[in-house]
């Protein structure tokens, strides 16, 4: 795992000298490419430092179980166990950030929800669901447009299709 973080670490910092060159910059097509890369090695690298950074502060601490001083042992021993858990959540996390991205999860998505058996109720669980949605895609400044709808009396939806960008 380790020489995976690095070869990351390594296109990153490539990723960020091409991006100050001149030529690139005057590629626009290029110039996107390189930025969406560069964007989403972003936060493997973050969660890379942080692991590194506790790594060395375990060994720093670990060092400190060897001192002469009692308070300074002590204070070691009881720091330690708090900040292995924060090692081992931080490398779970850049775990999971190396796994391969889903060539999908950036392209915008057709939504239909349509209410099931159940009269009244049913449509009006659908207008929530609806709502629901159409409120995270906005958190994510996402853009929705209803496509198509076939609202009921009582404020539901018999089915409703919007487009999420």
């Amino acid at each position: 795992m380790l020489e995976k973080l690095e070869d990351v670490e390594r296109r990153y910092r490539e990723l960020e000298a091409m991006l100050a060159d001149p030529d690139v910059i005057g590629n626009r097509a290029e110039f996107s490419r390189l930025s969406r890369e560069f964007a989403g090695l972003g936060p493997v690298i973050e969660g890379f430092q942080r692991w590194k950074s506790l790594a060395q502060e375990i060994e720093d601490l670990t060092g400190l179980l060897e001192d002469e001083d009692p308070e300074m042992r002590s204070m070691a021993q009881t720091e330690l166990p708090d900040l292995r858990e924060q090692w081992e959540q931080a490398e779970a996390q850049v775990r999971i950030l190396l796994l391969p991205k889903d060539p999908n999860d950036d392209r915008s998505v057709i939504l239909e929800i349509r209410a099931g058996t159940g009269g009244d109720e049913a449509a009006l669980f659908a207008a929530d669901l609806f709502r629901m949605y159409v409120r995270y895609a906005e958190s994510r400044r996402w853009r929705t447009e209803i496509l198509d709808s076939n609202p009921t009396g009582m404020g539901g939806y018999k089915e409703i299709i919007c487009s999420v960008e």
